[in-house]
């Protein structure tokens, strides 16, 4: 997963490779990640940190995560086999042919948080605020240290357009003519 960048950077590389390809790539609106991550995931409603057989389909907290990090943490009764960030690849695609669209990075949107859906537009376009930026900006899916009730598609987490680190990323979209 690409991760460790902030907002600002992840739009300079969908504009590069925009340019570098000809097509229109960009971040998904909230209302897109969460169809996919609806129609494509086995999953439907919160997973339960009792559940062992969770490690063979999501890089989440695990047993790994309380040793290393906090043993009060909720995690899964398991090991995913990976301290942080799994490979992608590493488990099942989903029945789009998506990799880790629950757990191992949580994904920026093009979404600006606000709490709750009141509001929102009703066509799945994102929700902005122009002229002004976006901050905070709504992630989805969990991570690697994502404790079982946020691998759900339902999940968001507000995160400021300046977060960086290991447990952020991104998933690209790639307009059709």
């Amino acid at each position: 997963p690409a991760m460790c960048l902030d907002s600002r950077e992840y739009g300079q590389y969908l504009a590069w490779l925009s340019r570098k390809t000809g097509a229109t790539y960009r971040a998904p609106t909230e209302a897109e990640w969460e169809h996919a991550a609806r129609l494509g995931t086995p999953v439907g409603q919160a997973l339960q940190a009792g559940d062992a057989e969770a490690c063979k389909q999501f890089n989440a907290a695990d047993r790994q995560l309380t040793v290393n990090y906090d043993d009060k943490w909720p995690a899964f009764a398991c090991d995913d086999g990976y301290l942080i960030t799994a490979p992608v690849g590493t488990y099942a695609a989903n029945a789009l042919g998506m990799y880790d669209v629950l757990g191992n990075v949580a994904e920026l949107t093009a979404d600006c948080f606000v709490a709750g859906h009141k509001d929102r537009p009703a066509d799945g376009s994102a929700r902005r605020f122009a002229p002004e930026p976006c901050n905070p900006l709504v992630f989805k899916g969990g991570s690697w240290a994502g404790e079982p009730s946020f691998l759900r598609p339902a999940f968001r987490v507000a995160a400021t357009a300046e977060v960086r680190g290991n447990g952020f990323g991104m998933r690209v979209v790639r307009e059709l003519p």
